[in-house]
């Protein structure tokens, strides 16, 4: 899609109401700052879709008028073309016609003489009236299918908007309400990311408190964010990290209390005691809470 297709898209999308001139500007941006870090340009009506400004079926409305409006260009041009080389014709034909008394009045004198030339030359006049008069009028008709042309450019924008039923426009509305900014899209999109691996870091070195505090915060910092629409996929995804972590600290934290328990049942306090405490730094501040009420528990306090 080349640049002046970009720029038309945009203006039919504007024109017909479905955005405004700064969420054009935004999706123009976009793709340049996609084509300026390597990556391949994405279609124009990609990128609106992927905004929330546009749907499906508003996208091929516009594409199905950028077809009409670059068709209507190219018969206005074929059409000059056509009347250029008509021009050029009628203007051989009037020479001619100029030159014709003068060649044949010779011959004319010879056979008539004094009524050939007069002839000639009034025929050669009324010749070169009416090719003048077909010209005007060949104008005529060019200039109105060029203004009709133009009518019918200008009344694609509405057009469209007439043909969108009401349940249409109230689609188009809800749409817009949810439109979402592309960079903050793409920074939740990286900080969900990166906070996994931050997790899953933790987790291996069986730091699970940490893997899940790190993905807790992350997830209040941007709560206002992740509970839109927009959002669903990566507050799931989220979601699915943190259920993966509280489960395997449940299960260090009961492993650890069933291993204190034989400990304690053979008579070795200190070691069940040490045991609990030393599993503090791979759960959370509940399980930690819980550990503290365990070691007293052993401890008879």
């Amino acid at each position: 899609m080349s640049k002046q297709e970009e720029l038309l898209f945009c203006k039919i999308a504007i024109e017909t109401g479905r955005v405004s001139e700064d969420e054009a500007k935004r999706c123009l941006a976009y793709a340049n700052k996609l084509e300026a870090s390597g990556q391949a340009r994405p279609r124009m009506g990609t990128v609106f879709v992927k905004a929330k400004l546009l749907g499906q079926q508003d996208v091929q409305r516009i594409y199905q008028a950028m077809q009409r409006r670059q068709g209507a260009v190219a018969d206005s041009t074929a059409t000059r073309t056509r009347l250029a080389q008509k021009r050029g014709r009628g203007k051989r034909g009037t020479a001619s016609a100029r030159r014709s008394p003068e060649s044949s009045a010779p011959t004319r004198d010879r056979t008539r003489p004094g009524a050939g030339p007069r002839r000639v030359s009034s025929r050669s006049m009324v010749f070169s009236i009416l090719s003048l008069v077909a010209v005007f009028v060949m104008l005529g008709v060019i200039g109105l299918l060029l203004y009709y042309a133009g009518s019918s450019d200008g009344t694609v924008a509405q057009t469209e908007v007439e043909e969108k039923k009401p349940e249409e426009k109230r689609v188009d509305l809800v749409v817009k309400s949810n439109a979402v900014d592309l960079d903050q899209l793409e920074r939740i999109r990286n900080g969900v990311n990166q906070s996994i691996l931050d997790a899953r870091s933790f987790r291996g070195d069986e730091r699970y408190g940490m893997a899940l505090r790190r993905l807790t915060e992350f997830d209040t910092q941007n709560k206002s964010y992740l509970q839109r629409d927009s959002f669903q996929e990566f507050q799931q995804k989220l979601a699915r990290e943190i259920e993966v972590i509280k489960g395997r600290i449940a299960t260090e934290f009961d492993s650890a209390l069933e291993k204190a328990s034989q400990l304690a049942g053979d008579g070795n306090v200190q070691g069940a005691v040490s045991h609990l405490e030393m599993i503090k730094d791979r759960v959370d501040s509940e399980y930690v809470a819980k550990i503290d009420a365990e070691i007293k528990k052993i401890l008879g306090e």
